[in-house]
């Protein structure tokens, strides 16, 4: 059974567009079956993202391969470490 994460993260002053850009990096990764991030309407930089994973173990191995020069250049992106939860279907 698949994995949801839902996720909240705010973008730095100005950084907005190019936290956005890397969205684009989440296509292709193995286990990912979606990637999804929605802006919130009141303060556009106020980020949610929904991934659903194949299983736990599929995300796990993707963010301990993340390089950390990556991780640090997500992170200097974001206002502070983005929020995330995990669900399952009910």
């Amino acid at each position: 059974m698949s994995i949801i994460y839902i996720g909240k993260m705010v973008a730095a002053p100005g950084k907005r567009e190019e936290l956005e850009k890397l969205f684009a990096n989440f296509k292709g990764i193995p286990g990912l079956i979606r990637f999804e991030s929605y802006r919130q309407t009141e303060d556009g930089d106020t980020i949610m993202c929904i991934e659903e994973w194949k299983d736990q173990e599929s995300r796990d191995t993707f963010f301990a391969s993340m390089p950390q020069d990556q991780e640090a250049t997500w992170m200097a992106l974001l206002v502070q470490r983005p929020e995330s939860a995990r669900y399952k279907r009910v």
